[in-house]
């Protein structure tokens, strides 16, 4: 997905020191980083300087970019090496996902309803936990960051038709440890394991 003329401007403003460009594509984009972040590694409360550690990596090699993807590709490429980096230097410690935030909207369930959503949805990211890496980055581009089958292969350098491969096979693969891990697993459940955009 190429850059929007939005994108374009804030490069640019960014890239000749313009703070006013600077300040809107933090307001804009560190949100959305930090939620990426939040799905990778196991410390939240890290999340913040993390999120500081791409921007700076995205200063530091502003001038190599060339805008052959969008803005919002070329930070999550950032995110997910400074996610590796961070993962890799803390192998005694067990790797958490974050809720899967979009989930909530398939229903509305009242106080009691929500909570056990809540448990639902842990169990689901306590599975996730168990796919290979390949198939879980792919599913939490995809279901967590909601991104392009597109923008998921240029952050991972796979060909787009591997990207969708991958992402049904995660799906899979969540709904057989689902079910073995669960004598009747509820339609809730079922779900949270297997929506996703079109594989």
């Amino acid at each position: 997905m190429p850059m929007t003329e939005l994108e374009r401007i804030l490069v640019e403003g960014c890239r000749h020191g313009d703070q006013e460009a600077w300040r809107t594509l933090y307001r804009t984009y560190a949100p959305d980083i930090a939620r990426y972040l939040r799905g990778m590694v196991t410390d939240r409360s890290d999340v913040e300087d993390l999120v500081q550690t791409c921007l700076i990596k995205f200063l530091s090699s502003i001038d190599h970019f060339r805008g052959e993807a969008s803005l919002r590709t070329w930070l999550h490429c950032i995110a997910r090496n400074v996610a590796l980096h961070e993962i890799r230097g803390r192998t005694r410690r067990e790797r958490h996902l974050a809720a899967y935030a979009r989930s909530s909207h398939h229903e509305s369930p009242g106080p009691d309803g929500a909570v056990e959503a809540r448990d639902q949805l842990d169990r689901v990211m306590t599975l996730l936990h168990e796919l290979d890496a390949p198939f879980r980055d792919v599913w939490i581009l995809r279901e967590i960051q909601q991104l392009e089958v597109s923008e998921c292969a240029v952050i991972l350098d796979l060909p787009t038709s591997t990207v969708r491969t991958r992402h049904h096979r995660a799906r899979q693969k969540l709904l057989a440890l689902l079910e073995t891990q669960e004598q009747a697993p509820s339609q809730r459940l079922r779900l949270i394991a297997s929506e996703g955009g079109e594989s």
